[in-house]
Parts: structure tokens; sequence; C-alpha cells
């Protein structure tokens, strides 16, 4: 099915001004959401379209706060607008302006109520925003929550659970600083400190009474006129603050199970207690970076209110698993393996790999030969390709202790592949002091390669594991690798490019060798990427100078001028 039959299949068709129309649509909505059918491309299909014939003008929501909040956002003045003007033409999400409407009904308090709730479940469920898009720019129901949030403030609960622990926060960072916006709003309340114990996503909570600083600039303006406070503060100078913070903590845990930040158990979060106690010690007032395990590790430092951060967690979470009857969290689970993925044992390299070759591919048996003898180079006319992480886990070979560990929600196993195969690396090439040496063994290496490489469709390999081969070992010069195993070498420019971008203050020069080995074999393509990047108002000019510098730099020490020389001299 197309996106479009999909998004055709979800559609809520209404009519802006009659309340009855909004309430089938709410109805409507919480029933397309809970279907699995409505996301797929990281996208929900659910959309909501205006009736033909009906009256979308402003009238009433001229004057609304809420209104005049979300658009900020967008730097449009509601003394801009006109009661005529109609709400679709006013940057509002198709989605948000719905709820905008209905919101402006009393009457459809428990049904917006029903539907926050709803939403809150379909988010934890999926438990990652990036697989919520609704258009480039919105995630399904985060400006929809806001609103009701800044409307019915007590909802704002509703709100906090719905922001999950792996949020996308390089895309839609606001996630994480909405539960700020609302509390900036309301002020320091019941209702706000529910919400923060409702919420699972760490930085949310460490920014909900600390924030001063939004990640763009003109959602500054929709910022409300409560100043930043300490919860912690509040609790040493009232008491009685803290033990409803304690009750409502309690009351959390007995309604919502804590979601954790991935189905991973490198990530295992086994004392959320201690991270909701981080939240109140190390707040974020989003002036810098906020390193989460970096805060973990001042926890036995801090102090409390009447004892170190970290003993008064131990004591609350006591008090709410005494509440419950039950533990917080299940103890997390240790693979049995573990030692088999943690340790290098000289040989099991070689046999894993031998075990997984002969059993999971067509001809096996001839490949493994050419690996090890380097004989019969045409078999590898008859290596297909396959999903050699996907075979690995239905033959259940012993290479899935090494994939189980290093493959996870951040790491895919092109990226990690040098650790997937590090203890064969290790049997053929390491010498006895741990080096890699010039012996046969690093040929039968580079034929394993060449076996994985058209196992994966001869699309090259992740630029990290080519750096690993090339810079870490030294196996090959950049030319040579990638002359041996062709890949989209715009991909390793960038990657090479990336290295000294953003905070990187210094240039490597095995990186700037391997930025300048791409660049001699396309130069002209590199002079048309340069124009580019030197057109290009977003573009980090330091980057560009840098590129720019090594160029000149090599092409110094090689006698080389051409166009490229040039170009980069004269910018």
């Amino acid at each position: 099915m197309t996106i479009q039959a999909q998004t055709a299949a979800f559609t809520i068709t209404y009519d802006p001004k009659n309340i009855h129309s909004l309430s089938n649509g709410l109805k409507d909505y919480r029933q397309f959401i809970q279907q699995e059918q409505a996301f797929s491309d990281f996208h929900c299909h659910v959309r909501f379209k205006l009736a033909d014939n009906t009256d979308d003008s402003l009238a009433e929501l001229l004057h609304d706060p809420i209104l005049k909040t979300l658009l900020s956002f967008s730097d449009v003045s509601l003394t801009e607008l006109a009661q005529n003007h109609k709400l679709a033409d006013c940057y509002i999400e198709p989605e948000t302006a719905f709820f905008l409407r209905a919101l402006t009904h009393p009457e459809l308090e428990n049904e917006l109520k029903q539907t926050a709730a709803v939403l809150s479940q379909v988010s934890r469920r999926i438990n990652d925003s990036a697989e919520m898009w609704i258009s480039d720019t919105e995630v399904l129901g985060l400006s929809a929550l806001l609103a009701l949030a800044l409307k019915y403030p007590k909802y704002t609960y509703l709100l906090a659970a719905y922001i999950v622990p792996y949020w996308d926060t390089e895309h839609a960072p606001f996630g994480e600083e909405v539960l700020a916006l609302v509390a900036s709003h309301h002020g320091y309340s019941h209702d706000m400190l529910k919400a923060f114990c409702y919420c699972d996503n760490d930085s949310a909570r460490a920014k909900m009474f600390a924030l001063q600083h939004t990640t763009y600039d003109e959602h500054q303006a929709a910022v409300g006129d409560a100043k930043p406070q300490s919860l912690l503060d509040t609790f040493r100078q009232q008491p009685q603050e803290f033990e409803v913070f304690k009750k409502l903590l309690k009351q959390r845990f007995s309604e919502q199970d804590y979601l954790q930040y991935v189905n991973d158990e490198r990530y295992y979060n086994e004392d959320p207690i201690r991270s909701f106690v981080m939240s109140l010690v190390a707040t974020d007032d989003g002036s810098g970076w906020y390193d989460i395990d970096e805060q973990s590790l001042t926890m036995s430092e801090a102090w409390f209110i009447d004892s170190s951060a970290d003993d008064a967690a131990a004591d609350l979470k006591l008090e709410v698993e005494t509440y419950l009857g039950r533990s917080i969290v299940a103890p997390k689970t240790i693979e049995e393996d573990d030692d088999l993925t943690e340790h290098y044992y000289r040989g099991t390299g070689i046999s894993q790999w031998k075990a997984f070759i002969t059993g999971a591919l067509n001809h096996g048996t001839e490949i493994w030969d050419f690996i090890v003898s380097g004989d019969n180079e045409q078999i590898l006319e008859q290596v297909e390709p396959c999903d050699i992480e996907g075979l690995i886990r239905v033959g259940n070979y012993q290479l899935i202790g090494k994939v189980n560990y290093f493959v996870g929600s951040f790491d895919s196993f092109d990226s990690e592949l040098e650790k997937i195969i590090y203890d064969v690396l290790a049997d053929w090439t390491f010498d006895d002091d741990g080096e890699a040496n010039e012996s046969e063994g690093r040929f039968k290496l580079f034929r394993l390669l060449d076996v994985l490489y058209r196992c994966n469709g001869n699309k090259g390999f992740d630029p990290n594991f080519i750096e690993h081969m090339v810079t870490e070992y030294e196996f090959f010069s950049h030319s040579e690798f990638m002359a041996r195993y062709p890949g989209d070498w715009r991909i390793m420019f960038s990657h090479a490019l990336d290295s000294f971008s953003g905070y990187r203050s210094n240039i490597e020069r095995n990186e700037a060798e391997s930025l300048y080995a791409l660049t001699q074999q396309h130069r002209s393509e590199v002079a048309e990427f340069i124009a580019n990047m030197a057109s290009d108002e977003d573009c980090e000019q330091i980057t560009l100078l840098g590129l720019c510098a090594i160029i000149a730099y090599f092409d110094q020490q090689h006698a080389m001028s051409d166009d490229l020389t040039q170009k980069v001299l004269q910018i």
C-alpha cells in the first residue's frame, strides 16, 4: 500500500465549528493511532482534513493565549491576524489545528483526556519519536498535548508520560523542552510535580524547572513568565512538598511501569529512582551539553536534603518498593555467554567463522577452502548477497554472542564489524605480543573480507570499519582498500570531513591523509563539492577552511597544481 493510500485510509474529515464533528474526530483519532497499520516509514499516517464548505476562520481563537504560544514558534504574531483569517493559514499543523478547535469546548474535556491517555500509551509502546513523524517538522501528538497541558495543567502528567526515553533529540529537541515550557506558564504546583514523576525521559525532567535556554532561539518567545526554580531547594525549604513528591512517585509507579531507554541490557536502568533523584540534583538550564553519564558520576558527592544524593536515592527506592510490595523494575538479565563476548581465546574466531561460512552460505565449504588457501578464487562468483546478521541469528551460530553484545539500537552490524570479526582477525594476524604482523594470516583475513564484501552486495564497507583496517591495523592504504572493495567515495569523504567538523579543534594527520587520498581520486568532484560548501550559508566556515588547508598542503607536498589547487587557495 502506498503512503498516499495509507494516509487516505486514516483521514479524519471534520467541521471545525461543530462540537459533534469534533467529538467524532477525537473518537476516530483514538481508534486510528492504536492501529499498527497507521505507522510505517517513520511516519504516522493519520491526517485531518476540513470538510468542504466549512468555516475555518479564527473567530474566538484570535484571542486564545494557547494559539499565541504556538504561533510564536513560527514567529507569527496574533496582532498580524484578523478574525476572518483561516487557522489553516497560520503555520499550524492540521492535527494541532484540530485540537485547538476541540479545546474551545469545555464539554469535550473528558474526550480530550481520553485521547491524551491513548497518545501516551501509543508513544510508550513505540518508544521512538523518530517513528512518529506526521510532517517534516512535527511529531504525532506533541503540539496537541502541549496545548492540552497549557489549557488543563492537571493533564500535564499525560504529556510527561508521552515524552519517552528514546527521543530523537537531533531532529526534535523540543520534545525534551516541552515540559519546561508548560512549567514556565503554570509555575510550580502539584500538577507540575506529578508530571515530573510521570516522565521517564531523564533530560526532560532535568530541564523541567530549570530551562533558561531553548535549543531554537525562536522558541524563547513561547516561554512563560514563571522563573526557573530548583525543586530540590523547594523540598529543602518546604519539607511537606517533599512528602507530596514521595506520595506522587508511589502513585505513579503503581499506575505506570518504568519505561527503559531501549530494549538492550547494556542500557538497562536497574534503579530508576536514582535517575529521578539525579534530575533533582543535576538540573539542566539548556546552556550547554548535558551528559547524563557524567552527571551520574557526581551523585555520590552531591548533597540532597539531609544526606548524600546516593543515600537519599537508596532510602527513597526502599520506601517506594515497600509501598508497591515489589521491585520497581525486574533485575537485569545477564546473558550466560557474556564471557564469550568479552574475552578473546585464541582459535575461537577461526572455528566460529568456519562454522558460519560452511553452514550458512551456499558452497560454504568451497568458500572456506578459498579463504584459508587462496585457491579457487573463482568461487567468489558464487557468493550471493545475503543478510549476514540475519543468517547468524536464524542459524544460532556461536557468532550470535558477538552480534548480541555489539549490535544494539545505536549500532549496526556494519558499523560494529571490526568488533565482530576481532577474534578471527587476532587469530590470523596477531603475533605473541598482540601486534598485527605480516604473516600469511593477514591474507586469509583479506579473503574473508572478499567474501563479506560480496555477501553485502558489493556495496562497500562502513567508514568506521575502513578506518580500523587502514588506520588502526594498517593493513591497507585508503587507495588500496577502496580499489579492492569499491564503495561510495562520497560517504567516505563525508566521514573523513566529519572527523574534524563540529566540536573537534584538531585535525589528525591520518584523517588529513585519508581525506587527501580520496581527493586525489576525485579531484573534479571535490572541486564541485567545495564550491557547494562555499555557497551554503549553513556550512561551517572552519570546516571548509580546514578542508582547503589540507588540500593546499598536500598539493604542495606532491607538487600538484590544477584548478582545484587554485580554488582552495582562493578560499
